[in-house]
């Protein structure tokens, strides 16, 4: 049996993640964090798309392998 432990962000770090404003801000953020990507996934999947429709590990994966062409988020 594999135990799961759930990852969170600090008040610090969710302030930054909620004045993001794109699916790609979010997931580059939180890979600067050294987060995983499935990690990723669960937590945009959980927070702000919560009941809309998720995003999937392969979105993640393609956001992370893409150069940034316009930085519209900074952090």
């Amino acid at each position: 049996m594999s135990t799961q432990v759930k990852k969170s962000l600090s008040k610090s770090q969710q302030v930054t993640f909620d004045n993001l404003t794109t699916k790609s801000g979010w997931i580059r953020y939180l890979a600067s964090l050294g987060w995983s990507r499935g990690d990723t996934v669960r937590l945009i999947n959980e927070g702000p798309l919560k009941g809309k429709k998720p995003i999937r590990y392969q979105h993640v994966r393609n956001v992370l392998l893409t150069p940034v062409t316009t930085p519209k988020d900074q952090f």
